[in-house]
C-alpha cells in the first residue's frame, strides 16, 4: 500500500466529520512523502486495524497487509518490521514465541512487534524480551510513535527535487549519471550506473542474475548470466567493496545479489 499521492484515490470513501481531517493529515490533499518507512502486517482480522493502518499510511508508511503467515512471500519481501496482531491470541506468550521461531528461518531476521490486548501487554512485557503494544491503544499518537521508533527508514534515500540519492556514503545524481563516493566522483561505465542504480531502487530485495539481465540487456539477450557476474566484480572494485565483507553489494548464495544491509 503506498502512500496516497491524489485525493483522488479516496473518491469511494466519504469524510463524514470534517473536524478530524487535522492539519496532520494534509497527505489527503496530495502531499507526497519523499521518504518512507516499510512495514508488514500480518492479522487475522485486519479491519479491525483500521485506524492504525490508516495513521500509519498518512505519517509515510508503506503497508503490506497479511491475513497469516505465508513463507513464501515472506522470503521475497525486504522488510525489516513486521507488526503481528495477537489481540485475539488464548495464549501470547506461546503464539509470539511460535512467531519468532518462524521468522528466525529466514535470511533476514525482521523486527517483531506485537499487538496484544492491554492487560495482556503489561503482563507479557515482564516476562519476555519481545516487543508488545497494546491495541486497542488509549493514544494511536504513542502507538505510531512506538511504531516509528522500531521502523528504519529505507537506507536508499531518494531527493526528488535534486535529482540525488543517497546510500550510506554514495550519492547519486541522476541528473549528471555521477556517482560519488564521500566527495570523490567515481568513474564508472554506463552499465555499472544502471547496475548501480537497480540496485538502489531495489532497496534490498534480492536480485536474480536473470532479473539483472532482462533489466539490463533485454530479454533478447544469450549470453551467459556470468556478464552479471563480471559487471558486479567491477562495480564493486570501483566502489570498494569486496563479496567477502560487503558494504554496498551482497551475494545471495544460488540467487543473485542485492544491496547491502545497513
Amino acid at each position: 500500500m503506498r502512500t496516497a499521492q491524489s485525493v483522488n484515490l479516496f473518491q469511494n470513501f466519504e469524510i463524514t466529520d470534517q473536524s478530524r481531517l487535522r492539519e496532520e493529515d494534509s497527505w489527503m490533499l496530495g502531499n507526497v512523502c519523499t521518504r518512507t518507512q516499510r512495514v508488514i502486517v500480518i492479522s487475522p482480522f485486519p479491519n479491525r486495524l483500521g485506524e492504525l493502518i490508516g495513521r500509519l499510511a498518512s505519517d509515510c508508511f508503506d503497508i503490506l497487509v497479511f491475513h497469516r503467515y505465508d513463507p513464501l512471500m515472506m522470503k521475497e519481501l525486504n522488510v525489516n518490521t513486521i507488526i503481528y496482531d495477537l489481540t485475539s491470541s488464548q495464549d501470547v506468550e506461546r503464539d509470539a514465541q511460535h512467531a519468532v521461531s518462524l521468522f528466525s528461518q529466514s535470511l533476514r531476521q525482521p523486527r517483531l512487534l506485537f499487538l496484544v490486548n492491554g492487560q495482556t501487554a503489561a503482563a507479557a512485557s515482564a516476562d519476555s524480551a519481545a516487543e508488545f503494544i497494546s491495541w486497542p491503544a488509549g493514544d494511536i499518537r504513542e502507538t505510531v510513535r512506538r511504531i516509528s521508533e522500531a521502523v528504519p527508514e529505507s537506507g536508499f534515500t531518494p531527493d526528488v527535487s535534486s535529482g540525488r540519492s543517497v546510500f550510506k556514503d554514495l550519492t547519486v545524481d541522476s541528473r549528471k549519471m555521477a556517482v560519488y563516493r564521500g566527495q570523490v566522483r567515481l568513474d564508472l561505465t554506463k552499465t555499472e550506473y544502471e547496475l548501480l542504480q537497480l540496485f538502489l531502487q531495489s532497496e534490498g530485495a534480492v536480485l536474480s542474475r536473470e532479473d539483472i539481465l532482462n533489466q539490463l540487456w533485454g530479454s533478447s539477450y544469450f549470453g551467459g548470466s556470468n556478464v552479471v557476474d563480471v559487471h558486479v566484480k567491477s562495480l564493486r572494485k570501483k566502489l570498494g567493496d569486496s563479496a567477502g565483507e560487503a558494504k554496498y553489494i551482497s551475494t545471495v548464495r544460488g540467487v543473485g545479489y542485492r544491496l547491502a544491509d545497513e
